[in-house]
């Protein structure tokens, strides 16, 4: 799906949560003209950098005038959100390592998946309901894991 009021960011020189709240700082600042910056990051068990940064949206969100500034966060990485696809689990995972846990789990459906693989990510179109129930369902149960992702896919849907 294509969407020609929506801009994908994704600015090269960013280095962990602080420089993505700095980033997302720019933006609001340089274009007036933004209504939403969703900021999208995997948790890799950095809990104390992810309380930083959701002390920051807090704060964000608290600002007069400007985007409204949203938080996706996949918890714990993107891997999750694709593995939601193909099953429901609500199963932990180590705070380190817990990646490659997710990863091992979707490769259980996908035994080719590697990260990055944009064709990937399109040939899963037909499965991206169940996945968003599956992430709602998660949320729901008080889960950890837990992704946003849905809510960022129904945004982008609500737009298009």
């Amino acid at each position: 799906m294509r969407l020609p009021s929506v801009h994908v960011w994704r600015p090269s020189k960013v280095r962990g949560l602080r420089g993505l709240t700095k980033a997302a700082d720019e933006a609001r600042l340089s274009d007036p003209g933004l209504d939403e910056i969703w900021c999208v990051l995997d948790h890799d068990g950095r809990e104390e950098e992810v309380r930083k940064f959701l002390a920051w949206h807090e704060r964000a969100g608290k600002r007069r005038g400007g985007p409204k500034i949203e938080a996706v966060i996949s918890d714990p990485c993107f891997e999750y959100w694709l593995l939601l696809h193909f099953e429901y689990t609500t199963r932990p995972f180590h705070k380190v390592g817990g990646c490659e846990q997710a990863t091992r789990m979707l490769r259980r459906h996908v035994d080719d998946y590697r990260k990055g693989d944009r064709r990937f990510f399109d040939s899963l179109s037909d499965l991206r309901d169940t996945a968003i129930q599956n992430a709602e369902k998660a949320a729901r149960a008080g889960a950890s894991p837990g992704t946003d992702i849905g809510r960022l896919i129904k945004r982008l849907q609500d737009l298009g």
